[in-house]
């Protein structure tokens, strides 16, 4: 067995060693229809030198033993010495996994991967769902696209559309925000989307195109809602509450050409899906960079831009306190590369630098001002003013002179309410509800009801 899924595993096919057989746990007629279309129209593929397809395709179907033959999964390409593509992107896991990768080989996993979308696009397949779980690494960058069964497939004679079933949504664009979880008909454009965000994750260290440091008070909405909005961090055209991450690569690092195509595809393309740069314009662009890597007289393993003066990987090196993105070959020959990092002791233990106490000042100033929703005297306030209002009615209706005392006393309380409320953590936490901002609420209510009683028996006294 190589691997099992919810809904098929995957064995060795044993009467052909470059074969793999996947078999479904349920199969359907469905299933039948759509692997005899897949079987039937294959894509043209656009495969780099070297073995290996760059989609696990349907090349035969399986079918039951018993008389009813029943289609029960398909015969595709095995994949041998590959890797997901997690594991090139994410700088622990290409330490370990791909320690000899470089910023090239990123850049040539980027092309080859494009080069596979371009293929599934050019057959007028759809993938529909393209994320980080269905596409596999070689050692030497090329790619496979796997699951190609989950792929939108449409049926050359009858019109009949076999739909994606599933999605990925931090992989998911804009337009489809909130609805991918309906079955609908997907779009070459949504592909696009997906193909530019594993273009961005392999060439920025793993960091998502819409990750960033959020510049407003609150939490920060997640991954889904900022690809809604278009909440671009490296954006160009638009004021957005985002900056790039601080740990995230300097944004100059990659290539002008790649650059604009980012800003196509997340900017540009937000709006109108149908300007997001196709696998062709990719491929080419990622053409262009590679050809312009110059090699680091450091480390050989170093490459990067030649619209760069300084190499970034060395740069990043010290930044990271040693730990070398893309270490050389002696490093990772003598296990160098995958030593925890030493951190050496600099400083007393009791020294503490001056700009602590102005951070300490600014949280208690930030967190001080007015009162806060937790604070016990909304708990008393909220007892006073409720249970206060049938005690004043009923006082009022005997001595008419208290009436203008109590109209007072919730006069003063109900000032209270919207210092509270507006104070530096009393409006937020207000709006969101938080258990200790209900005390809050419940005193204004009590203060409201408390004057409008008040007024009327005011009013009936005049008359």
């Amino acid at each position: 067995m190589l691997g099992i899924g919810g809904e098929a595993t995957v064995y060795s096919f044993p009467h052909d060693d470059s074969l793999a057989a996947k078999v479904y746990l349920k199969p359907t007629d469905d299933h039948a229809r759509k692997l005899a279309i897949m079987c039937a129209n294959p894509p043209v593929e656009d495969a780099p030198n070297g073995d290996g397809s760059p989609l696990a395709w349907p090349v035969d179907t399986l079918h039951s033993a018993d008389r009813k033959k029943r289609v029960i999964g398909y015969l595709m390409p095995k994949m041998s010495d590959m890797a997901p593509i997690i594991n090139v992107y994410s700088p622990q896991a290409r330490l370990q996994e791909r320690p000899q990768f470089t910023y090239q080989h990123l850049i040539r996993t980027g092309q080859n991967l494009a080069r596979a979308v371009g293929a599934v696009h050019t057959t007028s397949y759809v993938i529909g769902d393209l994320n980080n779980t269905n596409v596999f690494v070689s050692g030497d960058a090329q790619v496979t696209l796997i699951d190609t069964d989950s792929f939108q497939v449409s049926d050359p004679d009858s019109g009949e559309i076999y739909r994606c079933p599933v999605f990925t949504p931090d992989f998911t664009p804009p337009e489809m925000q909130g609805e991918a979880d309906t079955l609908v008909d997907r779009t070459i454009e949504q592909d696009l989307f997906g193909l530019g965000v594993l273009i961005f994750l392999l060439l920025n260290a793993g960091g998502h195109p819409f990750a960033g440091s959020f510049q407003e008070e609150g939490d920060a909405p997640p991954i889904t809602d900022r690809i809604k909005d278009g909440h671009y961090p490296y954006s160009v055209q638009k004021q957005v509450p985002y900056k790039p991450a601080t740990v995230a690569l300097p944004f100059d690092i990659l290539a002008p050409g790649l650059r604009d195509l980012f800003a196509q595809c997340f900017e540009k393309g937000h709006d109108n899906p149908e300007t997001r740069p196709t696998a062709r314009d990719w491929q080419e662009a990622l053409a262009v960079a590679e050809q312009s890597l110059v090699t680091c007289d450091t480390n050989q393993q170093h490459s990067y831009g030649d619209h760069l003066s300084a190499c970034p990987w060395c740069e990043r090196k010290v930044l990271l306190g040693g730990r070398d993105p893309f270490p050389s070959l002696e490093a990772v020959d003598t296990g160098e590369h995958i030593q925890p990092m030493q951190v050496h002791q600099t400083l007393p233990t009791d020294w503490n630098p001056e700009w602590h106490g102005v951070q300490q000042v600014r949280e208690y100033r930030a967190g001080g001002r007015g009162l806060t929703p937790d604070s016990k005297f909304w708990v008393a306030m909220t007892w006073f003013l409720w249970l206060g209002i049938p005690a004043w009615i009923g006082i009022a209706l005997v001595s008419p002179g208290v009436v203008a005392l109590a109209f007072l006393i919730y006069g003063m309380m109900s000032f209270m309410v919207p210092w509270g409320l507006f104070s530096s953590v009393g409006l937020r936490a207000t709006v969101r509800f938080e258990a200790g901002s209900r005390w809050m609420a419940a005193s204004a209510a009590g203060a409201l009801v408390g004057i409008v009683l008040i007024t009327l028996i005011s009013v009936l006294y005049a008359f």
